[in-house]
């Protein structure tokens, strides 16, 4: 028996704790906790009918409206029923999260229910582990229930020194270990069943390289313009992506080349086959098809079109086979340094250079530079990553055409070269804008590079009406608003870190942009990123930001000197 909320019970690669504790008798045993401890514990829930959803009480505004419809607002006696928590329970999602279990005792409901959530994790990891690829293996790792940070000691916080606990403490931290084991043991199964880059890994950077072909992309257009132009439906893709993933389909089956161009040219014919020709100028200057045996002129376009098609098809698998050879000749050509936004590789059309998971990440930083690629999805901490992958790999990733995720290649490293830090800070840099550890070698006192830029920044804005004024709310201040640090931060003007702070707190939860001075002291450079400022030191000056006001995303701490200004980010 289970206490369930509506929705689908189908196990998701991403771990979501339960927003109920979900425990039966069976559940938590194979979860090697004890049965006895829970079969003594009640929730108080509502039925509004003999064979409706179970809902939490509630009290005046917090109840649910499925109640006050049938109840009232404000009922004298709601016919409340002790349930116990081993039992299975059709829940209302709108209120479920209001039932808990007061004292040590509700510590150990929901451990508990987070300990069985993972365990059936856990169960499903070890069914799928033997049959996953890269793109799975980076599904499954993204978001365990194990963290980082690891929840457990949080969630056993309420039963340190509780009477009587102990022992229920202790198998809870047995259970979570074992689960953590059985999770690593899977995961290192469904790495080795992934493997090394095969030959789809070859045959698609094959064909990402090509996509990335000036020479092909203007065939491309080409032999469409001969009919008109590129008349297809939104949901189809173009003419060069729709012939080169047929050509990667038939290839990656058993590397039969021939098999690719059949496919590739099938696939040409089944978009352009029946098209008329539009426009005779852009036919061969010398033409390929005798001019007589045909019945008219249109017949003789007809038949040099269909032969222009067929010899852009052979162009193109002749430089496809040309790339896969390539590919085998140089996948030991040494390493190379990868940056990756968009970081972990978890959407399908990336499945193909998702096998970049198996790399040690160098670095990882959130993106923050204020012209972002790949462009994040809402409500998601989008991150950058720093590889050391093969060379090919390299190119593959950087050749990769993609909605979700940008790769850039860096240096160039032989085989057993150890990596310079600072070639990964400068290449992750680019994503990141700014780091911490940019300012550890910063000499004392001001840097001139930062002052010159404070000069070059425009006349500061007047905030000293706001700030008065208005000071708690960020909607007051002025279009276009501009503040410039003074060069102490402990000053009284308008450049004091006691504004930047009034600043910090009017927006809250809201952006504005941070310019500040990157690199390594002797590298510096002007960049701007779109922040959540957060708090200033008011002895240090130094600013803490976000890059995204969402739970997950790091904190950054830049000091005063290395602030050049903070304006509107609109």
């Amino acid at each position: 028996m289970a206490l369930t909320t509506t929705g689908s019970a189908r196990i998701a690669a991403a771990f979501h704790p339960p927003v109920v504790p979900l425990l039966t008798e069976a559940t938590v045993t194979a979860a090697g906790l004890a049965v006895e401890p829970f079969a003594a514990m009640h929730l108080d829930m509502v039925r509004v009918s003999p064979k409706g959803k179970w809902h939490a009480p509630g009290t005046d505004t917090h109840r649910c409206t499925h109640v006050t419809r049938v109840f009232g607002y404000r009922p004298h006696n709601l016919p409340a029923q002790r349930v116990s928590v081993l039992g299975e329970h059709d829940l209302c999602s709108s209120c479920a999260h209001q039932l808990h279990i007061p004292g040590p005792a509700g510590a150990l409901h929901v451990t508990a229910g987070r300990i069985v959530a993972a365990a059936q994790w856990v169960a499903e990891l070890e069914r799928l582990a033997p049959a996953m690829g890269w793109l799975d293996v980076a599904r499954w790792s993204r978001q365990t229930p194990f963290g980082p940070p690891d929840p457990l000691p949080e969630l056993l916080a309420g039963l340190k020194g509780a009477r009587g606990f102990a022992a229920h403490r202790a198998a809870a931290v047995t259970a979570w270990d074992r689960l953590r084991q059985r999770a690593d043991a899977a995961v290192a199964v469904a790495r080795q069943a992934a493997g090394p880059p095969g030959l789809r890994v070859l045959a698609a950077r094959a064909r990402d390289l090509l996509l990335r072909d000036r020479t092909t992309l203007d065939e491309a257009h080409i032999i469409e313009a001969i009919a008109g132009g590129a008349r297809r439906m939104l949901y189809e893709p173009e003419l060069s992506r729709h012939a080169l993933d047929a050509w990667l389909k038939a290839v990656a089956a058993d590397g039969d080349l021939t098999a690719g161009h059949c496919g590739m040219l099938a696939a040409v014919e089944t978009r352009l086959g029946n098209a008329e020709v539009r426009d005779v100028s852009l036919l061969p200057t010398q033409a390929l098809t005798p001019a007589t045996g045909h019945a008219s002129p249109a017949a003789w376009a007809a038949a040099e079109y269909r032969l222009v098609r067929r010899h852009v098809v052979d162009a193109w698998c002749t430089r496809l086979a040309a790339a896969l050879h390539d590919g085998h000749l140089h996948s030991g050509d040494g390493d190379r340094l990868l940056l990756v936004a968009g970081w972990p590789i978890i959407n399908e059309p990336d499945r193909e250079v998702a096998y970049l998971t198996q790399y040690p990440v160098l670095a990882s930083a959130v993106l923050a530079t204020r012209y972002r690629n790949p462009i994040p999805p809402a409500q998601t901490v989008p991150w950058a990553v720093v590889l050391r992958v093969p060379a090919f790999a390299a190119g593959h990733a950087a050749a990769h055409r993609s909605d979700h995720l940008h790769a850039e290649a860096g240096t160039l490293l032989p085989a057993d070269t150890p990596v310079d830090d600072r070639e990964v800070r400068a290449l992750l840099r680019s994503a990141a804008g700014y780091l911490p550890e940019d300012n550890t070698g910063d000499p004392a006192g001001p840097l001139p590079a930062v002052a010159a830029w404070r000069a070059g920044s425009g006349p500061a804005t007047d905030l000293h009406d706001w700030a008065t004024d208005h000071g708690d709310y960020h909607w007051h201040l002025p279009q276009r608003w501009r503040w410039i640090p003074a060069e102490d931060p402990r000053t009284s003007g308008p450049g004091s870190a006691q504004l930047l702070q009034q600043l910090c707190q009017a927006l809250h939860h809201y952006t504005a942009v941070l310019v500040v001075a990157a690199g390594e002291p002797d590298a510096l450079d002007r960049v701007e990123l779109v922040v959540s400022p957060e708090a200033v030191d008011p002895d240090t000056g130094a600013l803490t930001y976000r890059p995204y006001d969402l739970p997950g995303c790091p904190a950054v701490t830049v000091p005063w000197r290395r602030i050049i200004a903070v304006h509107d980010a609109w």
